[in-house]
């Protein structure tokens, strides 16, 4: 029987380093027509907390560098998943974080439209909320702290980006949080992040063409 999980609503290029160690699961998920190399299970009560591998398409093997990645998550139920799609106070009390972090491609962010905001120079730090609005000297500081940081370090893989699956309308993977290091890895040419997946509301499969045509028609983006 097919388990009832979501599923990220793209395809990522993760390093075979980052899948290599993850144990794989049976839980007769049926992925042929997903066209990805392998789907990984988010940690949850259903694999003990741990991610794991529960697709790997017959003739890949974990040594190749890169697979094409989907990931796969535990529901929840249908009024949460509905009410959660739209309302961030709902879907913030439900989340549930990959346990691994995952080396992927920068072009699988910026290309398939994972930015809630570009973030530039002029805008870096720039929040208009006066909770978290800063004056120009600490907005400089702040970006300077962290141009620095590029400058002489690179990009630092021990601090992952955040992804959240579906958190547009319950159907779009979002960027969660990272914007800003976004930003200097397009400036220094970085093509390689770190990242950790976060699953939370997710559209129940009935309403989800109609949203995810909404999306695609409006360029709608949610913040």
């Amino acid at each position: 029987m097919q388990p009832d999980f979501g599923l990220s609503s793209e395809t990522y290029h993760v390093h075979h380093e980052s899948l290599a160690h993850l144990p794989q699961r049976d839980f007769s998920f049926i992925a042929e027509h997903l066209d990805c190399d392998a789907v990984v299970l988010l940690a949850c009560e259903a694999n003990q907390n741990e991610d794991c591998i529960i697709y790997l398409k017959q003739g890949v093997n974990l040594s190749q560098e890169r697979l094409r990645t989907r990931f796969a998550f535990q529901t929840e139920g249908f009024f949460f998943n509905f009410f959660g799609s739209f309302i961030k106070k709902i879907r913030s009390r439900r989340q549930n974080f990959s346990s691994q972090n995952y080396r992927i491609l920068l072009s699988d962010i910026t290309a398939n439209a994972l930015e809630r905001n570009i973030k530039t120079p002029e805008t870096a730090y720039n929040w208009t909320s006066r909770r978290w609005k800063l004056d120009e000297d600490k907005r400089q500081e702040r970006y300077s702290k962290l141009e620095n940081s590029f400058k002489d370090s690179g990009y630092d893989f021990n601090f992952p980006m955040h992804i959240m699956l579906c958190r547009s309308m319950g159907v779009k993977d979002k960027l969660n949080q990272g914007h800003h290091r976004i930003m200097f890895c397009k400036i220094y040419n970085i093509d390689e992040v770190s990242t950790k997946f976060i699953s939370s509301a997710y559209m129940p499969p009935v309403f989800q063409p109609f949203f995810k045509k909404f999306i695609e028609v409006t360029n709608y983006k949610q913040v």
